[in-house]
């Protein structure tokens, strides 16, 4: 994922990889997990700082995937992903990983120097074990950001189940949930493509 300041020579490439950057292939014990790093250009993309981890739980062992960046019209980088750091389920390989996962978030106002601790954003966790596969790996996309000052708004692929009114009958139904958030903390909800009251969501 790559996102450039449209106010100045700031350009940002996002991405989920293992800590050992040469190394993906080679973990046959399955013990290989996936972080978000960042690197930053600040010249337009001629130098570019070292790789930094986004997300502050690095050390527990879990997945966070596909993540997706922004860049607010005040230069504030917004960055947020699919974690399994609140996951029951153990941890398996990127991609393959069936346990439960959120959306988390963070934000940088120094051009990806420092970033604010993450925040979860999700209001329920999805479930990967249903949904749809192809090729024996699920059908993911990265979380969608829009960026503006006072805050910044989200999208994302999710599954849930719904059980119809009258016949009981149990479905997996497909949305995509968005949310914005403000660095000060404050957060609403909508939901878009689902024929159910946003009320009833969460």
């Amino acid at each position: 994922m790559i996102t450039a300041d449209p106010n100045s020579d700031a350009v940002y490439m996002v991405w989920a990889g293992h800590q050992e950057r040469m190394n993906w292939a080679l973990q046959g014990d399955r013990t290989e997990r996936a972080n978000i790093f960042l690197r930053a250009s600040e010249d337009g993309g001629k130098t570019w700082s070292d790789r930094r981890v986004v997300n502050d739980d690095a050390t527990k062992g879990v997945n966070h995937l596909l993540p997706g960046a922004s860049v607010a019209p005040n230069g504030r980088l917004d960055i947020a992903w699919h974690d399994y750091r609140l996951s029951q389920k153990p941890p398996d390989i990127p991609g393959r990983d069936l346990g439960m996962q959120d959306i988390f978030y963070t934000y940088s106002e120094d051009n990806g120097r420092t970033f604010a601790p993450n925040a979860w954003i999700s209001d329920r966790s999805i479930d990967r074990s249903v949904g749809v596969w192809s090729n024996n790996i699920g059908s993911q996309i990265n979380v969608g950001i829009a960026s503006a000052e006072e805050g910044a708004y989200f999208a994302w692929s999710d599954r849930s189940e719904r059980q119809h009114p009258h016949t009981g009958r149990r479905r997996l139904r497909s949305h995509r949930a968005a949310q914005w958030v403000s660095p000060l903390g404050c957060r609403t909800h909508l939901l878009i493509g689902s024929p159910r009251p946003a009320s009833n969501l969460w």
